[in-house]
């Protein structure tokens, strides 16, 4: 009660009193004693350092034999001859650690990654004198470092630890810094990923932990508390009164209080290993107690062990064993009339902070799930109501809301009840779905729970239907070659909310003969999301069209019956085809001596491989025809092709031909034919021709100048290549020619014009020849004659009439154009006038005339008088002769 006292913070002045005696009092063995230290330790300024150090003496030695039956001990029993027993240890444990004595860290088969830390914090006393750390390292290294007061910075030392080993750290011994106070401990793996295990222990003048936690046997001999706790505990999570014994619920309950504690020793696994094993020994009503009877004290102790191993709220466990404890109370406010059990129930209690006074409804589940339910069908859940506190629930009305009346219902159950503290009432719902989809609503229920007074309970489900989906719709097998066959497949899916049924699968009665299916399971119920494929097989036994449909039957509601379309066509095998293009090699007209070359192709038109064996000219072809290039002994696939390739060497004038022949295994064109035809003609030559053959320039005046041309025509069938036209040796310097071409190529059909220059210099016949030079093999030089005659003005000196005769008119002439000054007296040609060759026409003239007609004097200057035939005018003057009609 004491102890019960100094948890709740009540009853001060018993508290104080019941110490006073517990202080006079000799505890009689190691459980008593433990229990006085928990009770002394609310009593502020009490000093039982003497209790404590009397039972951390009355701890049982550690063994090192492992085949002991007790191994390894290290913990209390009930006499210091006794062996180490569960339950003694576990309340001292706690004792201790009332008293600060259970101190350190444990971590065990931490993962951690490569360049992670993790940091740990650990208080130490203020006369530690030492401190232990073991690790241990599998994977990769892992390192430590210590630091007081705060995380060691990334600079400062790291201890390493090599993988696959485990190293044990002194302190001060191994030099790290630390302080008593509170302490930093770091791990690092610097170069892979690690497991590792971290157990760190302190020493005191007066006290090791090691007697609490051992597990790496750093003392050499001995073995801590714990140790024995964690081998004793059984496959089941409990705990026996001793090691080996079965597990027992009270001794299991304060064994895992005291692990409670100690949690910071790395024995969490352990504590949910010992708290489902209480859960799993709790009574329908939510008290624990032995032989199916609940009883306070044990109600008490698993409450208090189940609160310390959850987080707030509680689970439904923890509710139902607080309110199995209320429900225990007595008229007189204890609990079976017996103050042990009242106490517990009083720190179990005021740990969970329950009050006595008031109704408290609880509802088990908090929500309810009906799931999916198909449309039709229905469901029933329960909901369980209860009443955790501790005067009666009123349940004033019970209702559905925000939810259809026809498919959220309350099916059974109180709509009006009162309900004792603990006790509890079953409210039955019924969910029944008119179609598919999600439904939601909420219970209600009005009680006089003050902080609850309305509490809705959500409720939800989901109307379900199946549903097919079938792919593709339809079937189109294509062309398939006869004798062979395709398949397909027909993928069912149940895309509904709930089970397909598939009742059959089949072809329908008129479907072809060439299609069939697999075996298909017969009422095969697909879950949704679930798939099943048909396979369906298109085998043509003739050549044309095929169709037919298969019928699926399911329980969807919608489409109970589905037909999927099924066609197909039969073609022949596939078979060879050799085709050629162009189908004829015509090489045209070919010089004699000249080679032309032509391809063709061989293609593959078939729906067979086509094999060419052999390409080769057709037995009396003309020998100018050669296959140069051909695809013997290959195999070209549907479409394919390759070129064969001819030469045709003209050897003769006149046409030529014959064929080529493709061996291939096409059955109807084994050998296909292709004809070839060429021409051979004359090799192209040059021919020169000139036109006009020769030039005459006939009579030129000397002084004057004149330009004919000649063309030099290619006549032949090749260019012809003019390398040289110049004149000849010997030739008068009166020609020239004013462009004279270097080099020239002259086309067939084509000519080059030629410009020849006379301009006399002394009057008479003047001869040349222009040679031209050319690849023409016939003609390689050829000439072009010239002539042409250089004349001065010729007249008859005197005759200034023109009338061919010395007269007494010419006279009459020359005085009419000096003193009568008629223009038209002019003659035409006053080189005949000047009759004494002076270069002058003047009176003399005349005279001179006169005296020859008349008085017999000479005659003018030549060409002169009668017999003299016409001439030029040796004399140079400026006198000329625009005509004279009587030489010409």
């Amino acid at each position: 009660m004491v102890d019960a006292f100094g948890q709740t913070g009540m009853c001060a002045e018993e508290l104080n009193e019941g110490a006073a005696w517990l202080t006079t009092h000799a505890a009689s063995d190691s459980d008593e004693l433990a229990r006085q230290i928990l009770a002394l330790r609310h009593v502020t300024g009490l000093d039982i350092g003497e209790l404590v150090l009397q039972l951390a003496a009355a701890r049982n030695a550690g063994i090192l034999d492992t085949r002991a039956l007790n191994f390894p001990e290290g913990g209390w029993g009930l006499a210091e001859d006794y062996q180490t027993d569960c339950l003694t240890t576990a309340i001292a444990l706690q004792a201790l650690h009332s008293q600060g004595l259970t101190g350190g860290l444990g971590a065990s088969a931490v993962s951690i990654a490569r360049a992670e830390t993790d940091t740990y914090e650990v208080d130490f006393p203020p006369d530690t004198v030492r401190v232990r750390m073991v690790v241990q390292a599998s994977g990769a290294e892992v390192r430590l470092r210590v630091r007081e007061g705060r995380p060691a910075s990334n600079t400062e030392s790291y201890f390493g630890t090599p993988a696959g080993a485990t190293r044990l750290f002194v302190v001060p011994q191994a030099g790290y810094p630390f302080v008593p106070g509170h302490n930093y401990i770091t791990i690092q793996s610097p170069s892979g990923a690690a497991v590792y295990t971290l157990h760190v222990s302190y020493e005191t003048p007066g006290w090791d932990t090691r007697a609490v936690w051992d597990p790496y046997g750093t003392s050499g001999t001995d073995f801590g508390a714990v140790e024995y706790l964690l081998q004793a505990q059984n496959g089941d999570g409990g705990w026996g009164l001793q090691k080996g014994t079965p597990s027992e619920l009270f001794t299991t309950l304060h064994v895992l209080l005291a692990l409670e504690d100690l949690a910071h020793l790395g024995v969490q696994g352990e504590i949910a290993s010992g708290t489902a094993y209480i859960r799993a020994q709790q009574l329908a009503d939510g008290s624990f107690g032995y032989e199916g009877a609940g009883l306070p004290y044990v109600t008490a102790l698993a409450a208090r062990a189940l609160m310390r191993a959850e987080q707030q709220p509680f689970s439904a466990s923890t509710q139902g064993a607080l309110a199995a404890l209320l429900s225990m109370q007595q008229e007189d406010g204890s609990l079976d009339a017996q103050p042990y059990d009242t106490a517990l129930a009083l720190m179990a209690l005021a740990a969970s902070g329950v009050t006595m006074t008031a109704p408290e409804i609880a509802v088990d589940p908090a929500s309810l799930e009906f799931g999916g339910v198909s449309v039709g069908a229905s469901k029933r859940l329960h909901l369980r109501v209860s009443n955790s506190g501790t005067a009666k629930l009123s349940i004033a009305r019970v209702y559905i809301r925000d939810a259809p009346s026809d498919e959220l219902r309350v099916s059974s159950g109180p709509t009006v009840a009162l309900v004792a503290p603990g006790a509890s009432v079953l409210v039955e719902l019924e969910y029944s779905p008119a179609d598919p989809g999600q439904d939601e609503g909420a219970l209600v229920l009005e009680t006089n729970d003050e902080d609850e007074g309305v509490l809705s309970v959500p409720l939800s489900g989901t109307g379900i239907a199946p549903r097919i989906e079938v792919s593709p719709a339809s079937l189109d097998f294509g062309e398939v070659i006869r004798g062979a066959s395709r398949m397909l497949e027909v993928t069912l899916s149940s895309t509904g909310t709930s089970s397909l049924e598939l009742a059959a699968v089949a072809l329908a009665p008129d479907a072809s003969r060439d299609l069939a299916i697999a075996p298909f399971p017969t009422d095969l119920r697909l879950a949704p999301g679930d798939s099943a494929t048909v396979e369906v097989t298109y085998d043509p036994k003739d050549d044309g069209p095929d169709s037919g449909a298969l019928l699926i039957q399911s329980d969807d509601p919608e489409r109970p019956l589905v037909a999927v379309p099924l066609t197909g066509t039969g073609i022949p095998p596939p078979r060879p085809r050799i085709g050629v293009s162009p189908s004829t090699l015509s090489f045209g007209e070919v010089p004699v001596g000249s080679t032309a070359s032509l391809s063709f192709k061989i293609e593959s038109t078939g729906d067979a491989a086509l094999e060419v064996s052999r390409v080769s000219l057709e037995p009396g072809t003309s020998e100018g025809f050669e296959v140069t290039s051909g695809p013997a002994g290959v195999t070209l696939g549907r479409g394919d092709h390759a070129d064969v390739e001819v030469a045709f060497a003209s050897r003769a004038v006149g046409p030529q031909g014959g064929a080529v022949l493709v061996e291939s295994n096409d059955s109807d064109r084994a050998v296909l034919r292709v004809p070839l035809e060429g021409t051979g003609v004359p090799t192209p030559a040059p021919e020169i021709e000139v036109e006009p053959p020769a030039l005459d320039f006939g009579d030129v005046p000397l002084g004057g100048s004149k330009t004919l041309s000649f063309s030099v025509r290619n006549t032949g069938t090749a260019p012809l290549a003019v390398t040289r036209v110049d004149l000849g040796p010997g030739s008068a310097p009166a020609f020239s020619l004013p462009e004279p071409p270097a080099t020239a190529v002259v086309p067939p059909g084509g000519k080059l014009d030629v410009k020849v220059y006379y301009r006399p210099a002394a009057a008479g016949l003047a001869t040349a020849e222009v040679v031209i030079e050319s690849d023409d093999a016939d003609e390689p030089a050829t000439t072009v004659p010239l002539r042409g005659r250089g004349v001065g003005e010729i007249f008859h000196r005197g005759d200034a009439d023109q009338n061919a005769a010395l007269q007494l008119t010419d006279a009459i002439q020359i005085l009419g154009y000096l003193f009568l000054g008629t223009p038209t007296k002019v003659p035409e040609c006053l080189d005949a006038a000047d009759a004494d060759d002076n270069g002058v026409v003047q009176l003399t003239d005349a005279i001179r005339i006169l005296g020859f007609l008349f008085l017999g004097a000479l005659p003018p200057a030549p060409p002169g008088p009668p017999g003299q035939p016409c001439g030029t005018d040796g004399t140079e003057d400026a006198l000329d002769c625009r005509s004279y009609a009587a030489c010409a």
